[in-house]
């Protein structure tokens, strides 16, 4: 998503005392509808639900939007305790555990409207060029559509923002795909004005968790921080924050 380092956090004092000491740190993308940073406040829907999970567990936590690449170096490294909204990667799993899935959203390839309708087949790919956000774990889809494929052809950009403007102008091709989360595109779009684009094939749906760092996070707040969202779901709170961002909660 966008280069620019939003430095802002957004702190929960809890004067109730906790079996956890640590203040956590939580980073994300500008991903919205999911986190973003917004007239100096970094909200969305997977934001209210880890505001919500860390007052119930009376922990401090704090907030801030970086670069998606910043943001996998520190969660590596272990100077991050999470990363929000994120899905299974097997590339992550050697530094990182991902929570109980919060959020499902479909990872989508999208069009020029008039290039391609709904795609039903995979072998419609074929002789496709798919546009897709570097180091991603929709990059990794991308790839594994390649390999199933043929004559397809991966350009990586920086973002979605690159991807959905580029097929808009009509910069891919009339073969040209890009391939997003279906939420953010459509937020994107929404506030870009852009109505050209649309989404013509779910390649994965996407469960969204938030991804921990095996380094600095223990492994008994793990459990404790899935067992609180497991209780919030049941309760039917976690759709209720959810639905105001227009997502759709993962059971």
């Amino acid at each position: 998503m966008q280069k620019k380092f939003v430095h802002l956090f957004l702190v929960l004092f809890l004067h109730s005392t906790s079996a956890f000491s640590k203040d956590y740190k939580f980073v994300g993308q500008t991903y919205e509808p999911f986190n973003w940073e917004q007239n100096g406040k970094v909200k969305g829907g997977m934001v209210e639900v880890v505001i919500s999970a860390c007052l119930k567990m009376h922990v401090k936590c704090s907030f801030e939007i970086l670069p998606m690449k910043r943001q996998m170096g520190m969660l590596e490294k272990g100077t991050v305790d999470g990363v929000l909204s994120l899905i299974k990667n097997s590339d992550r799993e050697s530094y990182s555990t991902l929570s109980v899935t919060i959020i499902k959203s479909n990872i989508c390839l999208h069009a020029r409207k008039g290039t391609f309708s709904k795609i039903v087949n995979a072998t419609e790919l074929n002789g496709t060029l798919i546009g897709a956000t570097s180091t991603s774990s929709a990059a990794k889809i991308a790839e594994q559509i390649k390999a199933s494929g043929k004559n397809i052809y991966i350009e990586y950009e920086v973002g979605l923002e690159t991807i959905i403007k580029k097929l808009s102008a009509g910069r891919y091709g009339d073969r040209g795909l890009g391939i997003a989360n279906e939420d953010v595109a459509a937020s994107f779009m929404k506030g870009e004005k852009i109505k050209n684009v649309t989404s013509v094939y779910v390649a994965e749906t996407g469960h969204f968790g938030v991804l921990f760092s095996k380094k600095n996070v223990d492994e008994k707040f793990i459990e404790k921080f899935n067992k609180t969202v497991v209780l919030m779901k049941k309760s039917g709170e976690v759709a209720k924050l959810l639905k105001p961002y227009g997502l759709q909660i993962d059971l």
